[in-house]
């Protein structure tokens, strides 16, 4: 279970989204397909899905990765939350990146069938929304 400080953002509401699909063409899937499937389930759960977050917000919006790999029969399926981070190195210079805060993945087979795969991904999406939601809800509404 991740800690849900990390997933804690003052604009939870605003979600990045991001979405890689890398095929090797023995399935018929397309980024647009796990991409509507994303944003459809994002925005089921009042969160809206942006497809870049502007310089000035970037401290307080979470950056979703969703990343799609299939090779023969099987698909992996991955799915990252990200956020900003600064910090200091022991030499005192700075440093800056994202950082993962929640992650999770499967790695299933899909039997010809892209209905198989949007469906692990369902139930990826499940566990990141229960999760995401738990460390939000009632800290950012009055």
């Amino acid at each position: 279970m991740a800690h849900l400080i990390n997933l804690w953002f003052k604009n939870y509401r605003d979600l990045e989204v991001s979405v890689s699909v890398h095929a090797d063409g023995k399935l018929e899937i397309t980024k647009d397909e796990i991409q509507t499937k994303v944003e459809l389930r994002l925005r089921q759960a009042n969160i809206r899905p942006r497809k870049s977050i502007p310089a000035s917000e970037i401290f307080d919006a979470p950056s979703l990765q969703v990343n799609l790999a299939v090779v023969g029969l099987a698909c992996n399926i991955q799915i990252e939350l990200q956020r900003f981070a600064t910090w200091e190195a022991p030499d005192g210079s700075p440093g800056r990146n994202w950082v993962s805060t929640w992650e999770d993945a499967t790695v299933r087979t899909h039997g010809n069938s892209s209905s198989s795969v949007m469906s692990h991904l369902d139930n990826l999406l499940d566990q990141f929304l229960n999760d995401y939601l738990r460390a939000n809800q009632g800290r950012n509404e009055p």
